[in-house]
């Protein structure tokens, strides 16, 4: 932290690459993000059409909430975010 001078008292100062205390830091989606994504939709869309007995737990949930934690104890990773644009097309 910078420190500026003013007559006696010290005052600090934040140095101006640093970023505010108070936002979270920013995430940026990247084309590899989504890839990753789209080929474990992939994958367990491949799994559940292979499985009869997943097919029926996925049909039976009751939203993408539900098929994500599907999908997570079958070992696959994605949000129900990247279901739902995986599902619109």
């Amino acid at each position: 932290m910078a420190l500026e001078w003013q007559g006696r008292q010290r005052r600090s100062k934040p140095h101006q690459s640093q970023p505010a205390r108070n936002k979270p830091p920013t995430i940026r989606r990247t084309e590899a993000c989504s890839t990753v994504s789209k080929a474990q939709l992939t994958a367990f869309f491949a799994r559940v059409e292979a499985d009869p007995a997943l097919k029926l737990q996925v049909e039976a949930a009751a939203d993408a909430s539900a098929v994500v934690a599907i999908a997570q104890t079958a070992g696959f990773h994605f949000s129900p975010a990247s279901l739902s644009r995986h599902l619109r097309g």
